[in-house]
């Protein structure tokens, strides 16, 4: 990585303006498929979407509403050695905020091309495969290359695709999708067949229109867990390329999920849908400052680029060590803090990162970031605060601290502070939102020193909170 303090690495000097926008408002809505229906007919609410169901499944069809363990649910099923694609969407549309999907995947064979579908789809989308505003989660055995590909899959464990499509005919949005594998860290966190889960997914506005995409999975009883890095479309609600959503539920033979058709028939159980509007973008943010890290549950590799979150990492020639202590008189809050040290005589200047475990901080309702330094050697030395956005721009503040031995309280103010473009990893457009910060530590001339810098108690500030 290059020094991405020099000067000359400036590419855009910018104010971060926090836009108090409002998304589109609308009651909740919750399906949970206890209304009678007809096999092959779609539930109140929602219609048929299906593609190629010839020849017809045999009973119960391609879909019904039913019950299953003492639930009211909705199954589809596809039969063996066809292409069956059965689907239903909603006939309401939708915009930002949080969609949810409780689903029950029964055993799936091995390498079939079958496929559970729990996504949205936009009726802007383009009739060409590259033109689909499209937001999926995919689920279902996998090819075996693709399996063999994909780090740590336990044998019996499901793959699991988190997708945005592409969007790239003549005169669309230009985005360029992305597809990603759920590669959660703990084994037991795969997906699974025979088991009961909720998928989500949540839609946000940035500041310039865009969606904000999250995908989280939740196995009955176990944690929430994100399951891919955040994604910013290229298309919103509201913006040059207004987009918004039917939900679709699904049990699709699709190609790409396989290596051959399947040889028995498949079926898979969809409890309840429901959508959640994000009705302003700080309605449920919280009063008073929050931690963003007390560094005590936080960790280090000692290495770039970033890995997990809650992980530090470090890079630059002049820093030759990062570590967690735990040495009260080295502590300002808690049991914990950060010290890096650096050595200037190798080099002018180093940083450290912080990755933010969950989602990214969204600029509309946090103002200001604060923090607690102090250093063992003062000196001409000083610091500037690091974020990177969540498709990978490094922005660096222009404000610059001088931290002293004592434990002192440094803040910046999103809606005052003047950041430039310090590297380009994304599209070179400010996000509003946070994936990361940290600090660089700028040697300013004195070369000779070798200071330890502390870290600790990281805060957010929600809007008009003291």
């Amino acid at each position: 990585m290059r020094n991405i303090i020099s000067e000359c690495s400036v590419v855009a000097l910018m104010f971060l303006t926090i836009l108090m926008g409002t998304a589109i408002s609308a009651a909740p809505v919750t399906w949970d498929f206890d209304s009678p229906a007809q096999p092959g007919v779609a539930p109140p609410g929602w219609e048929d979407a299906s593609q190629t169901m010839t020849p017809s499944p045999s009973p119960p069809g391609p879909y019904q509403v039913t019950t299953f363990a003492d639930t009211s649910v909705i199954l589809f099923q596809t039969a063996a050695n066809t292409q069956h694609r059965p689907k239903v969407r909603t006939q309401q549309l939708f915009t930002t905020g949080i969609y949810e999907w409780d689903v029950y995947i029964p055993e799936m064979e091995d390498n079939a091309r079958v496929s559970l579908g729990a996504f949205l789809y936009s009726d802007q989308s383009g009739a060409s495969a590259t033109a689909a505003r499209e937001i999926d989660f995919e689920i279902g055995p996998g090819r075996a290359s693709v399996r063999a590909g994909i780090p740590g899959l336990p044998e019996d464990a499901l793959v699991v695709y988190l997708t945005v499509q592409p969007d790239n005919d003549v005169d669309r949005s230009g985005d360029p999708g992305s597809s990603l594998f759920f590669q959660p860290d703990d084994p037991d966190h795969h997906v699974y067949p025979n088991e009961w889960y909720t998928l989500s997914l949540e839609l946000r506005e940035d500041s310039q229109g865009r969606y904000v995409v999250d995908w989280y999975i939740q196995r009955q009883g176990g944690p929430r867990i994100k399951a891919r890095p955040t994604y910013t479309t290229a298309y919103g609600p509201d913006n040059d390329h207004p987009t918004n959503f039917r939900i679709y539920n699904s049990l699709e033979n699709l190609n790409f999920m396989g290596d051959a058709l399947p040889t028995r028939d498949h079926i898979v159980y969809f409890s309840r849908t429901s959508h959640t509007p994000v009705t302003s973008a700080c309605s449920e943010v919280p009063t008073g400052p929050q931690v963003l890290t007390n560094i005590e549950d936080d960790f280090t590799n000692n290495t770039f680029p970033m890995g997990s979150p809650g992980e530090w990492t470090r890079f630059g020639a002049a820093e030759p060590s990062i570590s967690i202590v735990t040495d009260p008189s080295l502590v300002d809050e808690g049991s914990a803090s950060v010290a890096t040290t650096g050595n200037f005589a190798a080099g002018a200047w180093y940083g450290v990162r912080y990755n933010i475990p969950d989602s990214p901080i969204d600029l509309q309702c946090a103002t200001r970031i604060s923090w607690r330094m102090r250093t063992n050697n003062p000196g001409d030395q000083v610091v500037r605060l690091i974020v990177t956005d969540p498709d990978g721009d490094i922005w660096a503040g222009v404000d610059q601290f001088s931290p002293t031995a004592d434990w002192e309280t440094y803040e910046i103010d999103f809606t005052q502070a003047s950041f430039f473009l310090a590297e380009q990893n994304g599209d070179g457009q400010f996000d509003g939102q946070i994936s990361s910060l940290g600090f660089d530590f700028i040697a300013n001339g004195t070369t000779a020193l070798t200071p330890t810098f502390y870290i600790d108690g990281i805060y957010w500030h929600p809007v008009d909170s003291p």
